[in-house]
Parts: C-alpha cells; sequence; structure tokens
C-alpha cells in the first residue's frame, strides 16, 4: 500500500473517531439537559389510582360481555350485540363513543351437534365444530378412525387405501402433562426430547423453497383428503380438563367436516387403534355457514384514544373471552379470529 493511502486511511480514520466523540457527548449532553428540564404533571393521578384499584368494573364488565352475551365470532350476531353494550357503557362513562363499520368476509355459527363412539363400546365424545367448516347437513356420519401420517406428500400416499370412509387422526397425540401425577423422570425427558426430534441436536430449519411446499401442502390437505373419501379430521383438544384448541377462519375455510375432541378421548382412540382395535364413531353436526362479505364494527371511544373491539375465538370460555381493552385505532385487526 503507498504512503498516499496510508495518509488518507488514517486521516478517515481521525475523522470518524471525532465524528463519533462529538456525537456520543452531545446525545450525553441533550439527555442531560432534558431530564433537567422535564416536568411531570401529576394532577390527578391519585384519582385515577384511586378508581382503579378500588372501584373498578372491570370484572363486572367483562362478566357481562363473557356470560351474558358469549361468545362473539366475528360475524356473528353476539357480536353486533357486544358493540352495542359496549358502546353504551362507554357513554355510561362519560366518553364519546361510536361505531366505525368495515367489511368481513362471511358469517358462521355454531348450531347443535353430538359425537359418540359406537365400538368398541359406547361412549360420548366431548368435542365441538372447528369453525369456518361444513356441516353434517342433518345426516349422521359414521365411520372409522383411522390415524394416518400427513407431514408430507409422501406420507400420505402410504396411507391412500385407508381413507376412504374414515374419521382421520392426522397426528400422535399432544403433549399434555398430567400435573397431578407423579414428577417428571430422566425416562420422561429423554422421551420427549425423541418426540421433537431433539436428541441434543440442534433442529435443521429448511430452506425457504422446502418451507413454501409444506405450506401449501397444509393448505391443499384437506381437498385432497375430501376427494380421497374421507368423513372427516379429528383435531386434538391438546389441553387438559377437556378443554379445546379452536380456530378456523373465512380467508380458509374447510371443504370437509374437522371437530376438535377432548385429549382424553383423542388419546384414547390412540390407544385402541395401537391394540389393533379400531374404534368406530358417528357425529352430526349443525352449523351454518355464508362466505357472503357482512358489515361489522369497532366501537370506539374517544378519551386519549381508545377502542374495543370484542372477538373471540369460536367455544371461548368465560375466562378467555376479551372484554373491553384500550387500544390504537386500526378498524379490523379480530377480522379473523373465529
Amino acid at each position: 500500500m503507498s504512503s498516499t493511502a496510508l495518509y488518507l486511511e488514517d486521516e478517515t480514520v481521525k475523522r470518524l473517531t471525532m465524528w463519533a466523540a462529538l456525537g456520543v457527548a452531545g446525545l450525553w449532553a441533550g439527555t442531560s439537559l432534558r431530564a433537567q428540564d422535564l416536568t411531570v404533571d401529576t394532577t390527578g393521578a391519585g384519582a385515577l389510582i384511586e378508581q382503579g384499584m378500588h372501584h373498578s368494573e372491570a370484572m363486572q364488565n367483562l362478566e357481562h360481555l363473557t356470560d351474558i352475551i358469549g361468545p362473539r365470532l366475528t360475524g356473528s350476531p353476539a357480536a353486533r350485540a357486544a358493540n352495542d353494550w359496549t358502546m353504551q357503557r362507554f357513554k355510561d362513562y362519560g366518553l364519546d363513543a361510536h361505531l366505525e363499520s368495515w367489511e368481513f368476509g362471511g358469517t358462521w355459527s355454531r348450531g347443535p351437534m353430538w359425537m359418540r363412539m359406537t365400538s368398541p363400546r359406547k361412549h360420548d365424545v366431548i368435542a365441538a365444530s372447528w369453525a369456518w367448516t361444513v356441516s353434517t347437513g342433518g345426516k349422521t356420519v359414521a365411520g372409522p378412525v383411522v390415524l394416518i401420517n400427513a407431514n408430507n406428500q409422501d406420507s400420505l400416499d402410504a396411507y391412500k387405501g385407508k381413507v376412504r370412509g374414515a374419521w382421520l387422526m392426522l397426528r400422535e397425540p399432544a403433549n399434555v402433562w398430567n400435573n397431578d401425577g407423579p414428577p417428571m423422570t430422566a425416562a420422561d425427558s429423554a422421551e420427549l426430547r425423541a418426540r421433537f426430534g431433539q436428541n441434543g441436536q440442534p433442529r435443521q430449519r429448511p430452506d425457504s423453497a422446502a418451507r413454501a411446499r409444506a405450506a401449501q401442502f397444509r393448505v391443499d390437505l384437506p381437498y385432497m383428503l375430501r376427494n380421497l373419501g374421507a368423513k372427516g379430521i379429528l383435531v386434538d383438544g391438546a389441553k387438559e380438563q377437556t378443554l379445546l384448541t379452536m380456530s378456523g377462519s373465512p380467508n380458509g375455510p374447510l371443504p370437509l367436516l374437522q371437530v376438535a375432541i377432548a385429549h382424553e378421548d383423542y388419546t384414547l382412540f390412540d390407544r385402541l387403534i395401537k391394540q389393533g382395535i379400531t374404534p368406530r364413531i358417528e357425529a352430526n353436526i349443525q352449523s351454518q355457514m355464508s362466505l357472503k362479505p357482512v358489515p361489522q364494527w369497532n366501537t370506539v371511544a374517544e378519551m386519549i384514544r381508545a377502542t374495543s373491539i370484542r372477538g373471540t375465538w369460536a367455544p371461548a370460555p368465560p375466562t378467555t373471552a376479551r372484554g373491553p381493552s384500550p387500544r390504537s385505532r386500526r378498524p379490523g385487526s379480530s377480522r379473523r379470529r373465529a
């Protein structure tokens, strides 16, 4: 390297160092000045704290939304009832409240349903229809329960002959730890590592093309299973005490029956199948679905600027349903809740 180049490089480093030092000094000085000039207006803070700590109506409001109005799936009459009630509630608090409308992609409502195991014995199954799925059309749909591996196209191809006329379990039961059972042992930990494919080794992340193929396969899978003649899909509730994991979206309505069942029932079917016994079940599911766009509303209350949206998951129990909550104004953020 020439002496000229070395001189220029040295000068560049010196200048960068000087500007960095000046920037840090200015930042420190500005921060110090701002800290000295900062004043906090605490007028009324005590009254707000007193109101929140000793006169809060949050639980009263939440109980009305969850116990009286109930689950409020977007697009349902209950969602509009919650809009109107919350708007009036805000007005009772002295706020300027109104509704803002936006368009939602359709409606789905859960009707009566039942599911029971008929073989090897009679047993009522705790179940709920997945949101944004079809119904049985007033008929009772019966068939065997079959466990298949549908993680990818190759694994699905191996089970094609078992799909027709069957209710399908697409994966092994979820690992739901029993808090009332004995403490976890080293063997339990080893089993969990083996189940999730870790075994002390970092998991290899697929490249973007492989992830895109996997995502498209998951979208296509219900249609492929319908075309192969499946009766429906059984989803593990994956929670303790018969609670159910639930979802669904009008952006991806399913073309065949899909039912979430209690984890205990899902594991019952799994145990029977692994003993060489094929469970048989029947179900009658009455739900209504329309993909015609409908108007929906956000309840907006002007204070500083707070809004409330009351979407819930379709079978949300009171302890998980959403009540009035301040948030930034952004219409439609709950559109896809199901």
